[in-house]
């Protein structure tokens, strides 16, 4: 499974839970975080994005990227 795979080399926090996060989790959980894989269901608003200084990926798990903040990741990106 690729989470185990990701798990031998970096720390994971899973949504053990399933049911999404709201905004509000999501702003406490993305603190410490160098990259994030959402679910088509979680939403990433640009508070989420700059709530996370380290962020520097996004890959979405998921058809698209309607529910990623795209400009927001694009200008957090040029910001490096």
């Amino acid at each position: 499974m690729g989470i185990d795979i990701l798990k031998k080399t970096c720390k994971v926090k899973v949504d053990e839970l399933g049911g999404g996060l709201t905004k509000e989790e999501f702003i406490g959980e993305v603190k410490d975080i160098d990259g994030l894989l959402p679910l088509l269901t979680d939403v990433i608003v640009s508070e989420i994005m700059h709530d996370a200084p380290g962020l520097r990926i996004i890959s979405n798990y998921a058809v698209g990227y309607d529910n990623v903040g795209a400009e927001t990741a694009t200008k957090k990106e040029e910001s490096w």
